[in-house]
């Protein structure tokens, strides 16, 4: 899709929820954008969200479509429903930028990615992490050389419940996606996790712990585990020949420790202290928008999705196998299962 200077992208919400609602204010502040109409069918969160935001509410998603015809359409409903919706407006014609985790299904996120090539269309995913101000300083100073060779990387990441392998799939991506932002495709996967005291029947994974090897040669342990109650939800590290750096609780502060000269800090205040939660989703949307008016591609694909759930498909086997599993290996009998066109 390429427009010329003075035309504006068209935009539809579907999920008017907090983090729906998150995604239809940035859209709203984006001067490219005519935010068109959005979607839900409670009547309650679709009075909020249109009444705030000054646009039309629709209570069926064909309407949207049909009435309001946007080019591009976020679809921001509960991480357990986003399939169906997500390939509507595929079916439809319409570009999608999805919330993760799309599906827990590494196999549903690749036929939409297919689908969306076979129609033309955009299908993106919203990890909005990646778009830190703190992940897009490593990035600057790795690309600067300033870390050296990379060796080693950190992670953590503490939220949510973690019945079969929830945890991982739905919070502990944001982290593996960051992995890949920075370090490239995972080689392979060793892991363990700690279980409930319930039954064997019923017992389920309270923490998982897993080291992989980069295709490019660095090595990475994370920990990922529930509840969250209190201190870091979250920490990332980076670990070159020259220096490292690590950030806190993802919009917190980060750091940066060279070999030599003093350390460099990044204030990043932590959501309702001056800084917020919604600016790294503005931050993404507004790069999805300039690449839906600019004709090129969209910042993180539904292809990064379906590598991620690859690496949490890996983890799992892992797990249940006591073996080191090639994530690539992995990854290629499931492009290699798929339906023949």
């Amino acid at each position: 899709m390429i427009h010329d200077a003075n035309s504006r992208l068209k935009v539809g919400v579907i999920g008017c929820g907090d983090v729906g609602l998150i995604h239809a204010r940035a859209y709203a502040q984006n001067p490219a954008v005519d935010l068109v109409g959005v979607c839900d069918m409670d009547e309650e969160r679709l009075e909020r969200c249109s009444s705030s935001l000054g646009v039309r509410g629709y209570g069926d998603i064909d309407e949207l479509l049909d009435s309001a015809q946007p080019d591009l359409v976020s679809v921001v409903v509960r991480f357990d429903c986003l399939v169906p919706p997500v390939r509507q407006c595929l079916e439809a014609g319409v570009n999608v930028l999805s919330e993760k985790p799309v599906s827990f299904s590494s196999r549903e996120i690749l036929e939409l990615g297919e689908l969306a090539n076979r129609q033309g269309l955009r299908f993106g995913v919203n990890f909005n992490q990646r778009f830190t101000r703190a992940s897009a300083w490593f990035r600057q100073l790795r690309e600067s050389g300033r870390f050296g060779r990379t060796l080693w990387t950190l992670a953590q990441y503490n939220q949510g419940g973690s019945d079969d392998y929830f945890a991982l799939r739905e919070h502990m991506i944001h982290q593996l996606d960051q992995w890949r932002y920075h370090l490239g495709d995972v080689s392979s996967v060793s892991a363990q996790a700690s279980w409930s005291d319930a039954g064997e029947a019923t017992r389920r994974p309270e923490a998982v712990s897993a080291t992989v090897k980069f295709v490019d040669g660095p090595v990475g342990t994370f920990i990922n585990g529930a509840p969250y109650v209190g201190g870091m939800c979250n920490y990332f590290e980076l670990v070159g020949t020259d220096g490292r750096g690590y950030s806190e609780n993802f919009i917190g502060r980060a750091v940066f420790r060279p070999n030599e000269g003093p350390a460099e800090t990044l204030e990043q205040p932590w959501v309702g202290d001056g800084g917020t939660y919604y600016d790294t989703f503005a931050t993404h949307i507004d790069l999805v928008v300039a690449a839906m008016l600019e004709g090129e591609p969209l910042p993180v694909s539904g292809w990064d999705a379906f590598e991620v759930q690859c690496i949490c498909d890996a983890v799992i086997q892992a797990i249940e196998s006591g073996a080191v599993v090639d994530v690539q290996l992995l990854r290629q009998a499931k492009l290699d299962a798929r339906p023949q066109a």
